[in-house]
């Protein structure tokens, strides 16, 4: 329970760096389509005795406990709803930082990429060329070990695409983005001796934010703002290497129960509706 606690306590300290990266900005929903588409400076130690601690040694300071890992990713990601798919390749630029946050050991790992995608729909038509920016970042307490007993921590993922244009049906598209908090879990599978060890993530979402920009498609209608509350993530991520280089490969799920209903201004009442999302790549680390 005391070691429960401090972990507890080091998720408080650091928490607010994680979430202070997301920002404003859109918030995706998946809302139905409407009508038109669906170091202590200089200073600091002159002033501190020879035989005194200077500022880097006081009680929860925060400083890197090893060198950053940094890989380039390739992947292929699709993301489904009941009318709608969006399918295509990313590429992106991972990091992994080893802290020492006080007494604790913490690791933050983060994520962007950037695809161009696929939109296809029944009832809406398809759409070629659709930008897609996501991220993930995962703040991880505690040492890494082997075994049944996990890292906990949080992450923060996000994922922007841009509708905008005319269907192969002509109709209209919109910006939209998702940004998610989620508790989450590591295990290693494997002892970490290679840049990319054996590892299973897992998470349960804490919140959800989706927002449609229905004002792109038309003056009449107002932006929308959707809340989820149910979802879950899983990825194994396995190391392998080939001609001296360290690379890993992964598989990725997410997925997500239907959203809060909320009124979009000229539309009327709309919700996000149960989604999932498949993520496959290989990461080549330095």
């Amino acid at each position: 329970m005391n070691m429960i606690a401090g972990m507890v306590s080091g998720l408080r300290l650091v928490a607010f760096a994680l979430l202070s990266v997301s920002g404003a900005g859109f918030a995706q929903t998946a809302a139905p389509l409407p009508a038109a588409l669906a170091q202590p400076s200089p200073g600091s130690q002159a002033n501190t005795g020879k035989d005194e601690p200077g500022p880097s040694q006081a009680a929860g300071a925060l400083g890197l406990a090893g060198p950053i890992r940094w890989g380039m990713s390739l992947g292929l990601h699709t993301y489904r709803e009941p009318d709608m798919r969006l399918t295509g390749p990313m590429l992106g630029l991972r990091a992994a930082a080893p802290l020492q946050v006080g007494d604790w050991p913490v690791s933050l790992e983060a994520e962007v990429a950037v695809g161009i995608d696929r939109y296809t729909s029944a009832s809406s038509g398809t759409l070629d060329g659709v930008n897609r920016v996501a991220s993930v970042w995962h703040l991880l307490v505690g040492p890494a070990r082997t075994g049944l007993l996990p890292r906990v921590g949080l992450s923060l993922t996000t994922d922007w695409t841009d509708l905008r244009g005319q269907t192969s049906k002509g109709l209209t598209g919109y910006e939209r983005l998702n940004q998610s908090l989620w508790l989450g879990a590591q295990w290693l599978v494997a002892r970490e001796e290679r840049a990319a060890p054996w590892r299973l993530r897992a998470g349960v979402l804490l919140t959800g934010r989706q927002s449609s920009y229905f004002s792109q498609v038309s003056a009449s209608y107002g932006d929308v703002l959707n809340r989820q509350n149910r979802g879950a993530l899983v990825e194994l991520e396995a190391p392998w290497r080939f001609a001296g280089v360290d690379a890993s490969l992964r598989m990725g799920f997410k997925a997500y129960a239907d959203s809060n209903l909320a009124l979009a201004p000229g539309y009327g009442v709309v919700y996000e509706p149960a989604n999932r999302a498949l993520e496959l790549g290989i990461t080549i680390w330095r």
